[in-house]
């Protein structure tokens, strides 16, 4: 892999990573700054159904938080591939969720796939997700 490659790759593995703390954090502000106003997804928290936009996630985004949990997203086992302005990232998501409480840990993961697009004067927002 030349430098560039390897650069790039670095930068899809960066903003994913960016974008699934936004999720975590609940960080709004971060979160549209990383996704397209027509983002299409596809995962269970809306039924695997078809969704465009981002109002279903608003709403999420909204809901009271557990402060006695603390949670890590890890992006584990990424396959990249750069197309001149467009950007796939498959990767295996690992949350650990630690509970301040009791001091458990539970693991969780899923699958996770998205489209990048490279926005001129804009830089990279997600187009689509795709979990399961």
């Amino acid at each position: 892999m030349d430098n560039g490659s390897e650069t790039n790759t670095n930068t899809i593995i960066n903003i994913t990573q960016e974008y699934l703390d936004s999720i975590t954090k609940r960080d709004w502000v971060a979160y549209r700054c990383l996704v397209d106003d027509k983002n299409i997804s596809i995962d269970p928290d809306n039924l695997n159904s078809i969704v465009e936009g981002t109002d279903l996630q608003k709403f999420l985004f909204d809901l009271p938080t557990n402060k006695d949990l603390k949670i890590k997203d890890n992006i584990v086992q990424p396959n990249i591939r750069i197309i001149n302005d467009i950007s796939i990232i498959c990767f295996k998501k690992l949350r650990q969720i630690y509970n301040i409480e009791d001091k458990s840990v539970i693991s969780e993961s899923n699958t996770g796939t998205i489209i990048w697009k490279k926005i001129p004067d804009v830089g990279w927002k997600v187009i689509h997700s795709h979990w399961s």
